[in-house]
């Protein structure tokens, strides 16, 4: 068995030994240029191993020499690139083992050899055939453009003597580094235009442009298709083809003539037809056209005839809300309103004045319906209340809502009366602001009617501007209104609510509001910017705001705090008790609120020392002042609500003289449990009392008083 392997090792070792002097005598014959001995002693390598490095080397140096009769300069660049790509795969011994015959250099010049021979070849020979078989099988000669080139340029005479669309189309695609493809590019483009002159229809302009995107004739043959199209469009003469041209060439000069033809015809049929929805169809079909204007004019023609036809409120309705800019709209409002009012003043009823303000509460008759509707709400209860005479009057207003509560009354310098309510619904709460002149007729008001929860507590005017306090989302509030109860803005500050607002002689905003248990005063301009702000802590709930001789007072309800125009106290006095309003008149104060379920009266001097305290008790369970305003002869008129037996609420009406005498006194219910009485004075005498009263459904009851 070991003499077998020791054979087999040494068939092995001479083998290759064998192939080695075979390498080194096929070199060594190539240098005697005995050529086709190496050749054949290469070939006999190569037929046992195709990859063998030196092989690969020899043959193709064989192949390369001129003026061996058997040279091949084509199969020795193939050797050349089989020795190439085999010699980096071999590792550094077997590199050392053929460095006297091959290396890297000797590849690369070898190579370099061959690419001349084979150039020079092909140069000398000119054949076509020789030099596509250069281009196929060289793709890395150093060469190969230059060849690319020879022959692209005889391409190029070939396809320039042929001038055909498709010759030169094959030789672009063909050669597209060629230095003269412009050249070609320019003889193509100009064929291919002059063809689709010739043909002259949309489809071969489209074919130019789809096949020749780079060529300089494109405008000129989008110009010619469009003009052509756009040509027979005109024979056509119908909206279908004007429409068709102007859907597909977009861009076209002719764009505006196109759709003035379109417009035109379509517009004719449009009135041929003479319907408010052929009118419409065509104003939303046709936006741009010249005709919309009198196509708008002709369907509001239309419309008003058919909504005077109906004459309805709800097709008046839908002609304002469909049409609001049509010249008949002011006509159209008049009557409606007219349709609706008339009936109203004929029922004279407090519902049917109702139905017509919810359908024209922006009406000319909306004032008078509101005035007609509060006079038969308080009818009956003006009767019902014996003192009232012939100088004074009882209003009822409401809206109609689950509950209207009074929150605030003023007067402004003309004694117009300007009221604040809360309309309390199942899930929200909306401010109602009422603005009626001295007789208590409407000037106008105005509903807050909001997503958001928003409640107003304090109203104020000044120079025809109305400022209201109050809270929104839960966070302190103001708003300020023009003469007509627009709005000129609102004010949204921190979390809180607003409690009173008044407007001092320089046009600044003074603000009272609660926070918790911090009670702010802030001064602001009049556009609501802050100019200082000022908090007091634990002085309860803030109650009322005045302004006195440039300082402002502020009443808490056990605390009245004096403040100068800048903010710094000049006094805080504990009242102990608790307050709910207060007057100043020469610098002594009177204050009312409650105590043990009485009436408190309270009168401090100007440095807040107290001069004395009265209690009043109406034989109530609940006695609780309000409201305090001088009347007369310097008496003293304060507000407030008792208990009745069936624990409602009726109102109490106090007059006291200067030194707290009781002087006259007046109770009565409006309707069911009365609630929140305000008082201010009347113009040159009496008062006015504002109140909320119902049991389960609160309306707003106003009320003049001749003392």
């Amino acid at each position: 068995m070991k003499n077998i392997y020791s054979i087999a090792i040494l068939l092995i070792f001479f083998s290759i030994n064998t192939f080695s002097q075979d390498k080194t005598r096929g070199f060594k014959f190539l240098k005697k240029k005995k050529y086709l001995k190496s050749e054949k002693i290469f070939s006999k390598i190569l037929a046992k191993e195709p990859e063998d490095v030196s092989a690969s080397l020899g043959i193709a140096q064989v192949y390369s020499v001129l003026e061996y009769e058997k040279n091949d300069l084509f199969k020795s660049y193939e050797m050349i690139k089989i020795a190439e790509e085999n010699f980096e795969k071999l590792n550094k011994i077997n590199k050392r083992k053929i460095k006297d015959y091959v290396s890297e250099t000797i590849i690369q010049d070898t190579k370099n050899d061959i690419d001349n021979k084979l150039y020079e070849f092909i140069i000398k020979e000119n054949k076509r055939r020789i030099m596509e078989k250069f281009l196929t099988n060289c793709l890395d000669s150093k060469y190969y453009q230059d060849i690319l080139n020879i022959r692209a340029s005889k391409d190029y005479l070939t396809v320039k003597s042929h001038n055909t669309i498709e010759a030169y189309d094959k030789f672009v695609k063909k050669y597209k580094s060629f230095d003269k493809i412009e050249e070609a590019k320019t003889q193509m483009y100009k064929l291919a235009f002059e063809k689709a002159k010739k043909i002259h229809n949309e489809k071969s302009y489209n074919e130019f442009l789809k096949n020749y995107t780079e060529a300089p004739q494109i405008f000129l043959a989008k110009k010619l298709r469009n003009k052509l199209v756009f040509e027979n469009a005109k024979l056509y003469n119908s909206i279908n083809s004007y429409q068709e041209f102007i859907d597909k060439y977009p861009e076209a000069n002719e764009i505006m003539k196109a759709k003035i033809l379109r417009d035109k015809l379509a517009f004719n049929e449009v009135k041929q037809i003479n319907s408010i929805n052929s009118y419409n169809d065509f104003i939303k079909k046709y936006i741009e056209a010249k005709q919309v204007n009198l196509a708008k004019k002709l369907r509001n023609e239309l419309a008003f005839e058919k909504a005077k036809n109906i004459h309805t409120i709800k097709s008046y309705n839908f002609f304002i809300d469909t049409y609001p800019k049509a010249v008949q709209i002011n006509e159209v409002k008049k009557l409606k309103e007219k349709l609706a009012y008339e009936p109203a003043k004929s029922s004279n009823t407090a519902a049917s004045f109702n139905d017509y303000m919810k359908i024209n509460p922006q009406g000319k008759k909306y004032k008078a319906a509101f005035n007609f509707k509060a006079n038969l709400l308080s009818k009956k209860l003006a009767k019902k209340e014996k003192n009232l005479v012939k100088n004074t009057w009882m209003k009822i207003f409401d809206k109609e809502r689950k509950n209207e509560v009074a929150s605030f009354i003023s007067k402004n310098s003309k004694n117009d009366i300007l009221l604040s309510c809360n309309i309390q619904e199942e899930n929200k709460t909306n401010s109602w602001v009422i603005k009626l002149n001295k007789d208590a007729n409407l000037i106008w008001d105005r509903i807050f009617e909001e997503n958001d929860e928003n409640k107003i507590f304090s109203i104020c005017e000044k120079n025809n501007e109305v400022f209201t306090a109050g809270e929104k989302n839960g966070k302190i509030w103001i708003t300020k209104l023009n003469q007509k109860g627009e709005m000129i803005f609102e004010k949204i500050f921190e979390n809180g609510h607003s409690v009173d607002i008044k407007i001092t002689k320089y046009n600044k905003i003074i603000l009272l509001s609660n926070n918790e248990k911090i009670t702010k005063v802030s001064k602001l301009e009049n556009d609501g910017e802050i100019i200082w702000e000022k908090n007091f802590e634990n002085l309860g709930i803030a109650k009322k705001l005045k302004i006195f001789e440039n300082n402002f007072f502020i009443l808490c309800e056990k605390n009245l705090i004096k403040l100068d125009e800048k903010g710094k106290i000049i006094f805080d006095i504990n009242l102990n008790e608790k307050t709910n309003d207060f007057l100043i008149k020469k610098n002594i104060f009177f204050l009312v609120g409650e105590k043990e379920n009485d009436f408190l009266i309270t009168k401090l001097d100007k440095n807040g020392n107290i001069r004395w305290k009265k209690v009043y008790d109406k034989d109530g369970k609940k006695d609780i002042a309000n409201s305090v305003i001088f009347i007369k002869n310097n008496e003293i008129l304060i507000s407030g609500t008792t208990e009745n037996k069936e624990n409602e609420n009726d109102i109490w009406m106090l007059t006291i003289n200067y030194q707290g005498g009781k002087m006259k006194e007046k109770v009565f219910a409006t309707k069911k449990n009365d609630k929140n009485p305000f008082l201010i004075p009347a113009e040159k005498s009496g008062f006015i009392l504002l109140n909320s009263s119902g049991k389960i459904k609160n309306d707003i009851i106003l009320t003049k008083f001749y003392e």
